[in-house]
Order: structure tokens, then sequence, then C-alpha cells
């Protein structure tokens, strides 16, 4: 569970798709909102933000307005900001290596998420026909063009997973976790990097470690692009103020064995916690 060190918070997918399908009350959400504001800094994943985008694009135009609900989840009207992508936010917070990103990205996820929430049909962010500051005529987002590039991403990360085929059983350890994540964020794999990924973050390793035994079963990588995404929200919690809301109980399952599984809690959780806190 938290401790009071804990400032920064990030919901996962599974609980926007939760407030979007009703099965978090306007109630409880409120309620819960209110609760962070007070005692948390609220962050929103990129991650989560290309997967609710996946969805919306998926989606028929018929239920916009109920896509829409996720993203209202995830884009409130207080105080936020995005994190940056996985790569960048590790090297920060293990190596201390502060690295702006493209000037764009912070930009584009956000007027992304305000042109979806201003937009009444899906047809009017396909056109570019919804209105923004700064953009005359209208503003509109090519969905099909982002998820594709979306794809594109999820497919290089099945191909690092299908790279360990050949390892033998039992040999996915720490450590071997360690150096494909400082080749994914250009790092050298020495001993000394090694530990400082090894002490930072588990979750992913647990989590991958998982997938990889699946490795020599018929475990399709391919058709399961979304366990990518959720291997990488979990590099968040190289943050050790970062607590996790996800109401996803697979990937909490997978995790459970790691040190980092405290910082991650479903919705019903923080709530408890939130009540808690009145009655204290």
């Amino acid at each position: 569970m938290p401790t009071e060190s804990l400032r920064r918070i990030v919901y996962d997918t599974s609980i926007c798709v939760a407030f979007e399908r009703r099965e978090i009350s306007d109630a409880d959400w409120t309620f819960v909102r209110k609760y962070v504001l007070k005692h948390y800094e609220y962050c929103m994943s990129p991650i989560t933000l290309y997967e609710l985008v996946v969805g919306l694009e998926h989606a028929q135009a018929q239920y916009f307005l109920k896509s829409q609900r996720a993203f209202k989840a995830l884009y409130p009207s207080h105080a936020k900001a995005f994190l940056q992508l996985p790569r960048y936010f590790v090297l920060e917070h293990i190596f201390g290596r502060h690295v702006e990103p493209p000037d764009h990205i912070a930009t584009d996820l956000d007027r992304w998420c305000r042109a979806i929430l201003k937009a009444r049909r899906k047809s009017e962010i396909e056109s570019g026909t919804v209105m923004l500051p700064g953009y005359r005529g209208g503003f509109g987002l090519h969905l099909d063009n982002i998820v594709s590039q979306i794809k594109d991403k999820q497919e290089g990360y099945v191909a690092s997973f299908e790279n360990l085929r050949s390892i033998d059983s039992g040999k996915y350890t720490p450590e071997l976790w360690a150096e494909s994540v400082l080749r994914m964020i250009g790092e050298e794999a020495t001993a000394e990097n090694i530990a400082k990924v090894v002490a930072a973050v588990d979750a992913p390793y647990f989590f991958g470690r998982e997938l990889w035994g699946f490795l020599r079963s018929k475990y399709d990588y391919a058709q399961r692009l979304s366990d990518l995404l959720d291997e990488q929200q979990l590099y968040y919690l190289a943050d050790p103020t970062l607590l996790l809301i996800c109401n996803d109980e697979k990937l909490r399952g997978r995790v459970r064995k790691g040190r980092d599984s405290e910082r991650i809690m479903n919705f019903d959780e923080l709530k408890a916690e939130a009540l808690k806190s009145i009655a204290d």
C-alpha cells in the first residue's frame, strides 16, 4: 500500500475503460477525484492515451460519445501533466539524465485530447472540423495513421520477445532483462548500469518473465499487442513516488511477486484509501 511519500498518480487504461463502461459510478469518480487532487500530483501516461486512441479508431461512429467518456477520465479539467515516453522517463529516473523529447510530443498529446473531447461526433475528428484555438478552419486527427504508427512500435516489441526464444529455460534473469532495457534507452550494458536498472524497478521484469514463459508455447505475441503496451506502462514505476491505478487483475497478478506491486492498486482500493482519510 502507498505511503505518505507517494505524490504522483497515474491511471492505467483499464481505469478509463471502467469509467467509460460505468463500472465506476459518477459519484465514486467525483469523490476519488477530489481526494486525488488534494493528496497527489495527477499525471497522464502517453501509453494510456495511445490505447484509448486505438479503441476510438476501432469503435463504430454511433458509439463515439461512449468512447469519449474514457478520454474524460484520462484528461480532466483540473491540473494535469503528461509523463514522458517510457524510454525518456527511465533515463531520467534511473540515470538522472533529463532528455527533452521532441517539442511536439507533449503538445500533440494535449491537443489530441482537447480535440476528441470537443468533438460532437467521430466524423468531426476525421474530417478536421473540430474548432480549436490557433487552428483556422478546424483541427482533426488521422486516427488510422496514428493507430498504424502505434502498431509499428508494438511490432518492435514483438520482435524483441521473439528473439528470446533461443534462451534456455530458466535463464530469463533480472540481469538479462536489464540488458534489454539498456538497449531500449541507448545506454551501455555495464555491470553498474545493469545493477541500477535491477535496483530501480522490477514490475516490467516480472511481467516480461511471464510472457517469456509462453515463448515455447503457442502464445502469439502479435495477437496480444496490448500485453506489450502494458509492459511499457510499468516502466513508470521507476519513479519511486509514483502510484499506478489499475483494474487489470491479470496485470497485477503477473507482477505480484515484485516489490513494485505495492505501488499498484485498483480503483476500489484507492477509494478505500480516500474513505480512510476522512475517518482519520
